[in-house]
């Protein structure tokens, strides 16, 4: 049986979006960045930790609430120092 192909959601361009968003001020352009760019393969490591370890009952009220506070708490931890402290 062939192998599903892996995806890698954290790429070269998304490391040169980080080094963008880190290197302005500009709110409106990080925000932008942000968006476009960085959030997504945030969304999908949550999908990924959420079951690789099996997060499915949590106190929150759905798998997408449960997504954005993995992101947060990546975020708010300096995983890429997008938020910050």
């Amino acid at each position: 049986m062939p192998r599903k192909k892996k995806e890698n959601y954290f790429t070269k361009d998304t490391e040169n979006a980080i080094v963008r968003y880190n290197s302005t001020d500009d709110p409106e352009l990080r925000a932008k960045i942000f968006s476009e760019e960085i959030y997504y393969p945030f969304y999908k490591l949550a999908e990924n930790i959420i079951h690789t370890f099996k997060f499915y009952y949590t106190d929150v009220d759905g798998i997408e609430d449960l997504k954005h506070k993995i992101i947060t708490l990546l975020l708010k931890k300096k995983f890429l120092n997008l938020i910050p402290q």
